[in-house]
């Protein structure tokens, strides 16, 4: 992560600084944020809070850019609402598209409508699909169906001018809608594991955890331990985290 995170622990000659981070987590039917919209030194450790919180399932967001600009503090900011939290990066959701997700809301989720920043506004947009499938009727939804919701998401907000990343969780499964960038996913090594998880029929393989990082950098290699993951819907689920699930 260190060496993916643009502007973090960068050579002084260089242009680039981290500028802040928000982190999301969902613990039992609490969500959890913690936001650092604008740090000014080195002393504030990115991975440090981003390990910090030993939930299933975590996002993140991280801001960088060039050592004079300014922070932008509404994109360093996770979404929340009761058990899920997202992240986001992509075009910004003009006017009349904003108003076309509120409009789809149902009367519960309209009435905390807010949605000033794009990741607040996708995710209500999220939770309307996922309404609409019978996803609250459970304590924590099939991931089948939070597949299904992101795909709707995209039905409505996606276009020739418009392109979204997102990334919500409950806690134990991860939904990705990834459209543009370069997503890297990666595994603990096998001598750091001590759970087996069957990801093809006949073969188990060790593994704790997945880690899932999205960059603007188009020339990102994963390096040792990762691979790209290819644009769509998909999620992945706490109880087996090397399962990528694809419909």
């Amino acid at each position: 992560m260190r060496g993916h995170l643009q502007g973090y622990r960068s050579n002084p000659q260089d242009d680039h600084r981290l500028f802040g981070w928000s982190i999301g987590t969902v613990s039992g039917m609490e969500t959890l944020v913690q936001a650092r919209p604008m740090v000014q030194g080195l002393d504030a450790d990115p991975i440090d809070d981003l390990l910090r919180t030993p939930t299933a399932c975590t996002v993140a967001i991280f801001s960088s850019g060039h050592k004079a600009d300014s922070a932008p503090r509404d994109v360093v900011r996770t979404a929340r609402f009761p058990r899920w939290v997202a992240v986001e990066t992509g075009t910004p959701l003009d006017e009349p598209l904003r108003q076309r997700l509120r409009s789809g809301l149902p009367d519960f989720l309209g009435r905390d409508a807010q949605g000033k920043t794009n990741s607040e506004m996708l995710l209500l947009g999220f939770m309307a699909a996922l309404y609409r499938r019978g996803g609250f009727g459970t304590a924590l939804a099939p991931p089948q169906i939070i597949r299904e919701a992101l795909r709707e998401l995209r039905s409505q907000i996606t276009g020739a001018h418009r392109t979204c990343n997102l990334f919500v969780s409950d806690g134990r499964t991860l939904g990705v809608l990834h459209e543009d960038g370069v997503l890297l996913a990666f595994q603990p090594p096998a001598s750091a594991t001590t759970r087996e998880f069957q990801v093809t029929p006949g073969r188990a393989r060790g593994a704790r955890a997945t880690v899932l990082i999205w960059t603007r950098e188009r020339e990102a290699a994963p390096g040792t331990g990762g691979e790209r993951v290819g644009p769509g819907v998909f999620s992945i689920s706490s109880p087996a985290p090397m399962v990528l699930a694809r419909d």
